[in-house]
């Protein structure tokens, strides 16, 4: 990689953002991180991230709720892949996060090669 990408990773689990952000450091990617939706939403619009890694059932805003309005945004911008984490694997969970603008959904648990493949995949990287 040239250019050092950033992630933004949203979610409420401290530990599982610690996690992601060690492999994806290690992948060579700059972390940002927030621990709810509202975070989340203003440090997207704020920052504007290559990726974002989003976490469905958070506080304050839900992941289809922070994915839709990043998806309005003209600041944000339609090209920027979200990829939407959850530990709910109904199927129907999985169409509204691709409904809301998801680029790409990830049942919990997950291997984080499983997410680093994703995240360069989406980036153009691999």
């Amino acid at each position: 990689m040239s250019e050092q990408k950033a992630i933004l990773i949203v979610d409420d689990e401290w530990m599982l953002v610690e996690t992601i952000s060690y492999h994806l450091e290690k992948a060579g990617y700059r972390i940002l991180k927030a621990m709810d939706g509202d975070a989340g939403l203003q440090t997207a619009l704020v920052e504007k991230p290559d990726l974002v890694v989003l976490d469905l059932m958070m506080p304050n805003l839900s992941g289809w709720d922070v994915c839709r309005e990043l998806r309005k945004s003209p600041d944000f911008g339609p090209e920027i892949p979200i990829i939407l984490m959850t530990a709910r694997g109904e199927a129907e969970d999985r169409s509204k996060s691709l409904a809301a603008g998801a680029s790409d959904y990830l049942l919990k648990p997950f291997g984080m090669q499983d997410l680093i493949t994703k995240v360069k995949v989406l980036l153009g990287d691999e």
